[in-house]
């Protein structure tokens, strides 16, 4: 059921996470170039005007609410409900398009995803037309490469990944 799939998500987001480096410098890099523009961004991200800091909890409320309704209510929390009406209303009020006729309207396709093997891990993403098989073949790339080098902060594993997304992108291409 949605509602237990999403518990932990909606857990983290009601309680919080504790800020991480990378996400306390991408935070920060965000709001000195845009984010104190947009106050519903600062008020999560630069609470009191100052970015989170690492380990600080990272809380998202309107988050948690809006998945705790999309888990119990399904399809029609999002497309016909609040979140609906908030998503066109933030839209129209920054100069877009949406209206809720248009998310009424709106069906979703499945469509069998496509899969792959990782380190011995099944990897299930979209089909084509999406970057679902450009993932794949990056990943059949950087599983070549030792995983002890493939560390998050080394510069080495960034030019790897950047080699390997290259590589896939020049493929897919074809």
């Amino acid at each position: 059921p949605l509602k237990e799939l999403w518990e932990p998500a909606i857990d983290y987001a009601a309680n919080g996470f504790p800020v991480f480096p990378h996400l306390a410098r991408v935070i920060k890099s965000f709001g000195d170039e845009r984010g104190h523009k947009d106050p519903a961004w600062a008020k999560i991200f630069f609470p009191g005007g100052k970015p989170l800091q690492v380990n600080e909890l990272l809380v998202q409320n309107d988050l948690a609410r809006t998945m705790s309704e999309i888990s119990c209510n399904g399809r029609d929390a999002f497309y016909e409900g609040r979140v609906a009406e908030s998503i066109c209303r933030t839209f129209k009020e920054k100069g877009g398009c949406f209206s809720q006729e248009d998310f009424r309207g709106y069906h979703s396709v499945w469509e069998t995803p496509i899969h792959g093997g990782y380190r011995g891990y099944d990897v299930y993403v979209p089909p084509p037309n999406s970057y679902g098989l450009l993932l794949l073949l990056q990943l059949a790339l950087l599983e070549r490469q030792d995983a002890a080098t493939l560390t998050q902060n080394c510069g080495e594993t960034v030019e790897q990944q950047l080699k390997a997304q290259t590589k896939a992108l020049e493929h897919g291409c074809r």
